[in-house]
C-alpha cells in the first residue's frame, strides 16, 4: 500500500508481535520506577532519575499507541467509492503538494486538511475544527491533514516534569 516504502525495513509481524507482548511489561516496570522514586529521599539524583523514568514511561506508552494504530491500519485498508483500496498519504501528499501550496494563501502553522477523494480542503489554526467544517461539507470525505511549514502535522514529544514537592 505504501509506493516506494522498503518491505525489508518493515517488521516482521512476528517482531510486532514480540514487541507488542513486551510493552506492557516494560510501561509497569516504568511505573513502579516512578512510583518508588517519588517515595524516595528527595537529593538532585532523584529527582533527575525520576524525570528520566516519567520520561521512559511517556516514550513506551507512545510506542504502545503507535503499535496499535500500526495494527489498526493494517487491519483496515482504506476503500474508495470505486472498491478499490486507496493510499491516503499519498494521495493527500500529491493533493498538499502540487494543488493547494500553489492555490492557496497559507500561513506557517496552519492545518490543512483534505478530502483525497474530491481534492476539497479546509484550512485553519486549530485541526479539528479544520476537519468539522470540511465534515460539513463533506460528509462521506477521507481525510488527510497536513501542517504549513512543518513535516508532520502533530509532533509528540516527552516532557521533564519538575517533581511538585
Amino acid at each position: 500500500a505504501n509506493a516506494g516504502a522498503d518491505p525489508s525495513s518493515a517488521p516482521a509481524s512476528s517482531e510486532l508481535a514480540q514487541t507488542w507482548g513486551k510493552l506492557p511489561d516494560a510501561i509497569a516496570f516504568a511505573h513502579i520506577a516512578c512510583e518508588l522514586l517519588s517515595s524516595a529521599p528527595e537529593s538532585e539524583e532523584t529527582i533527575v532519575a525520576l524525570q528520566h523514568a516519567e520520561a521512559i514511561r511517556e516514550y513506551l506508552g507512545w510506542a504502545q499507541t503507535c503499535l496499535q494504530l500500526k495494527r489498526a491500519a493494517d487491519r483496515k485498508p482504506v476503500i474508495g467509492p470505486d472498491g478499490m483500496e486507496l493510499d491516503v498519504a499519498s494521495l493527500g501528499r500529491d493533493i498538499y503538494h502540487n494543488h493547494i501550496r500553489k492555490e492557496a494563501d497559507l500561513n506557517k502553522g496552519d492545518f490543512v486538511v483534505i478530502d483525497v477523494l474530491s481534492k476539497d480542503y479546509e484550512v485553519g489554526d486549530v485541526a479539528a475544527e479544520v476537519r468539522t467544517r470540511l465534515r460539513e461539507r463533506r460528509p462521506e470525505a477521507i481525510f488527510w491533514t497536513e501542517r504549513v511549514g512543518y513535516p508532520t502535522p502533530y509532533k509528540m514529544t516527552p516532557r521533564l516534569r519538575s517533581r511538585g514537592r
